[in-house]
């Protein structure tokens, strides 16, 4: 009997050392990313960007424009001498870790969805997917707990998103766009995270953006050739290697033609 409480006591105790922790900008106290983990998972993430811009350092002659959305904050801080802070919640199961870490970015929003505050790239939880599955607010409503610990922050997320953008897609035949969906926007044709929110933020107020990486748009319902289009001549400074910008300047001028040439 006794061996049966020491092993339950021991499961316990395994089930719940996760924990999911919030950064927060010490500038505005603003969150700035939400993740899960165990031990100290929070203070890894200035270990992460040390080495990753001593990296760009080394490889590109700009190397700031490289920084993810994350690490461009804690860039910040650096060069003010400040860290970030980070408020920590602890005893938790790994279940409930991934609930509340889902929920937590769905309260807050994200940069890169348009419609929040957060540098995450993905939704959290199990999945990792891009979109939040409402299943979490319901289960996470019917825990006292996480209920409360949901609530101490203020819900920052807004109603703009697009499921679903178009990419030009210059291999196809007939209709000129592939689907894909809008966390393809920071990995398509190798584009930068910073780069991919100043699409997204010009994207709540156009139908299409025309840069030089690629054409993109957003689903609606009239024909693309009557997309109100925004050109994006100032993505030039995200191109960083030489040997692309002529390239890319050439792929520009042509998309802007067509262009031209449509609207006739």
């Amino acid at each position: 009997m006794l061996s049966d409480c020491c092993s339950t006591f021991e499961k316990n105790y395994v089930e719940r050392k996760y924990n999911v922790y919030i950064l927060i900008d010490p500038r505005t106290k603003i969150p700035f990313y939400v993740g899960k983990g165990k031990g100290k998972r929070s203070s890894q993430h200035k270990k992460e960007f040390d080495k990753q811009i001593e990296y760009f350092n080394r490889v590109y002659k700009h190397p700031v424009l490289q920084l993810s959305l994350k690490h461009l904050v804690i860039y910040e801080l650096s060069e003010l001498n400040l860290e970030y802070e980070f408020e920590l919640i602890e005893n938790l199961t790994e279940n409930e870790a991934f609930l509340l870490e889902q929920a937590l970015i769905a309260w807050m929003g994200r940069k890169v969805c348009g419609n929040g505050i957060l540098t995450n790239l993905l939704s959290g939880g199990k999945k990792g997917e891009l979109f939040f599955d409402d299943q979490a607010l319901i289960e996470i409503y019917s825990n006292d707990v996480l209920r409360e610990y949901l609530l101490k922050f203020k819900k920052t997320s807004t109603e703009w998103i697009s499921r679903t953008l178009y990419f030009r897609d210059e291999m196809s035949y007939g209709y000129p766009f592939k689907e894909l969906k809008i966390d393809w926007l920071y990995q398509f044709n190798q584009c930068n995270q910073q780069f991919a929110l100043k699409v997204i933020e010009k994207l709540k107020g156009y139908d299409a953006i025309v840069t030089p990486y690629y054409w993109v748009r957003k689903i609606n319902n009239k024909p693309f050739e009557e997309d109100n289009v925004y050109l994006m001549e100032e993505s030039f400074d995200f191109i960083l290697e030489e040997s692309q910008l002529q390239r890319r300047k050439d792929e520009f001028k042509k998309y802007k033609e067509e262009l031209l040439n449509q609207k006739k």
